[in-house]
């Protein structure tokens, strides 16, 4: 974005409505990670990312330049998709307590894989496994792993503790790497009985 964000924010409360589309310009990327790792039903997606976008632009005069930009429609976006999962009933969050014990050995880092999956496959078996999890979870691996957002920076946009942000990073990736195991698992005794 060749103009700065702060002048932006200015201009559209100045009346300079049009300058908003700078806003979802800039920002419409991570909105659509967010609502895609929280929201299931892509004919829900769009009317959710339309509402978190009027949101900020109809409260965009309570932005006060305190903390990134990303941070306060970030908050906004989970907050609107918060409310959908809430009223259709969606659970946020699986027990993991007791299936996904263990040392968090950061899958997502991990690079002796051996000959046996090419880069371009783990992508795609990783995109695949993280849509199987919680909505909670899908999203703070995004955010930290994709959008590289700091725990306090994940901490702020949804209101959780930075240490509950950990916590629950963790399980999602004992989630994850459990759910990656069982799959080869699964496809080792498909192919032991043919």
């Amino acid at each position: 974005m060749s103009i700065e964000i702060n002048t932006v924010i200015r201009n559209v409360r100045d009346g300079r409505t049009d300058d908003f589309g700078y806003i979802v310009d800039a920002y419409q990327k991570l909105i659509y990670h967010i609502v895609c790792r929280m929201i299931d039903h892509p004919q829900d997606r769009e009317d959710v990312f339309q509402d978190i976008f009027f949101k900020a632009y109809k409260n965009l005069a309570k932005f006060r330049f305190e903390s990134k930009f990303s941070t306060w429609i970030g908050r906004i976006a989970y907050n609107t998709c918060i409310n959908y999962l809430r009223k259709h009933k969606v659970p946020l969050l699986a027990d993991t307590t007791s299936a996904y014990e263990g040392e968090a050995d950061d899958i997502f880092s991990e690079t002796d894989t051996g000959s046996v999956v090419d880069q371009e496959f783990q992508s795609e078996l990783l995109k695949k496994e993280i849509a199987k999890l919680p909505p909670q979870y899908k999203l703070l691996i995004t955010l930290y792993h994709l959008h590289s957002m700091k725990y306090s920076e994940i901490s702020k946009i949804t209101n959780l503790p930075s240490g509950t942000v950990k916590n629950y990073l963790f399980r999602a990736r004992q989630m994850l790497k459990a759910q990656i195991t069982a799959q080869y698992r699964q496809e080792d005794l498909d192919v032991s009985h043919q």
